[in-house]
């Protein structure tokens, strides 16, 4: 599977700046959360070692994969 990394899916084709529509904000904001209830998952899927190279332990783990995926 892909990763997106910019989620620019109806970007601007040049010229004078413009806003993106609302449909490619959706789906900007749809694919923002798929990635953070991935990367919550993938955290909590981490050994305690893992966790110890990266500065976290459980807790930390505990708190940030117990977030709903729309919040920060």
């Amino acid at each position: 599977m892909a990763q997106h990394t910019d989620h620019a899916v109806f970007g601007n084709t040049g010229g004078f700046a413009q806003q993106p529509s609302l449909m490619a904000r959706l789906v900007d904001l749809m694919l923002d959360w798929n990635d953070r209830a991935r990367s919550r998952r993938q955290l909590a899927g981490l050994t305690e070692g893992e966790l110890k190279d990266i500065g976290l332990n459980q807790s930390d783990v505990t708190i940030e994969s117990s977030k709903p995926f729309w919040r920060f």
